[in-house]
């Protein structure tokens, strides 16, 4: 059943590669839940393609028990991986979410695996500053040079122009956004 979603997956994957032109390595995959599952498998898979992704980011997901036990790791592939589970977690104890960071660390993968001691099984919560943090940090870590290891390359090929002298003063923040903010939309 895993290996039809992962199929699906790389169907997906290949049409933004062939005719969206993206690189692989610019694109993440993120899943919660089952989809992390299937995201964490793409990762120990057979290698579809020479190069991996920029990164992986599975909340309340594990690799399966079985692909732990039955797996032989070494032909994995080397991705970020951001694993994100709950002490609380009724579906994915603590000791599966290490196991799982220990067959894709296994594998070639550099791994951060972040337990919460206050967390189940639900997806991000926008809410809570460590979470967001760490998640945001991965992404930052990540992007190819466009995040805290920014690069004058990946500033040309987002258009983007250094900012010169003093940043601006807000008098009215109203004028700043009118986006809502993570706590709004949970």
């Amino acid at each position: 059943m895993i290996r039809s979603g992962v199929e699906l997956l790389w169907q997906s994957v290949n049409v933004l590669i062939t005719y969206c032109g993206w690189k692989q390595d610019e694109l993440f995959l993120f899943g919660y839940g089952q989809g992390g599952t299937v995201a964490l498998d793409t990762v120990l898979g057979p290698s579809h393609t020479p190069c991996g992704f920029g990164g992986v980011i599975a909340v309340a997901s594990e690799v399966l028990p079985e692909r732990i036990a039955h797996l032989d790791a070494r032909g994995g592939r080397e991705v970020a991986v951001l694993l994100i589970n709950g002490a609380m977690d009724r579906d994915v104890s603590r000791k599966a979410a290490e196991a799982s960071a220990q067959k894709l660390r296994q594998a070639g993968s550099n791994v951060q695996l972040c337990v919460f001691s206050d967390r189940g099984s639900e997806m991000l919560r926008g809410y809570h500053a460590e979470e967001s943090i760490c998640f945001m940090t991965f992404f930052s870590d990540h992007l190819n040079g466009v995040g805290r290891k920014g690069s004058e390359e990946a500033m040309r090929k987002i258009g983007a122009e250094p900012v010169l002298g003093e940043a601006p003063v807000r008098t009215n923040s109203a004028e700043v956004s009118s986006a809502h903010s993570l706590n709004e939309m949970d």
